[in-house]
């Protein structure tokens, strides 16, 4: 009886034991945007919910610019 596992039988092991999924074949392919146009559609969701809080004047702090 031997005490080790080589590599090549732990992946034949690990493919044996993984269950099919029928049904994660079976759905459809989501059209992924590229990182570029991703990062433009999460930057107007975040403004658009920006938008909604309303901040009167007297509630914004004070700035100023001291070079």
């Amino acid at each position: 009886m031997k005490n080790h596992i080589t590599r090549r039988e732990a992946a034949a092991a690990l493919l044996g034991a993984t269950p099919v999924l029928p049904a994660a074949a079976q759905q459809p392919a989501k059209p992924t945007l590229d990182p570029l146009e991703q990062a433009r559609k999460d930057r107007q969701d975040i403004n658009a919910g920006l938008a909604g809080f309303k901040l009167e004047m007297s509630v914004e702090p004070a700035f100023i610019f001291k070079p």
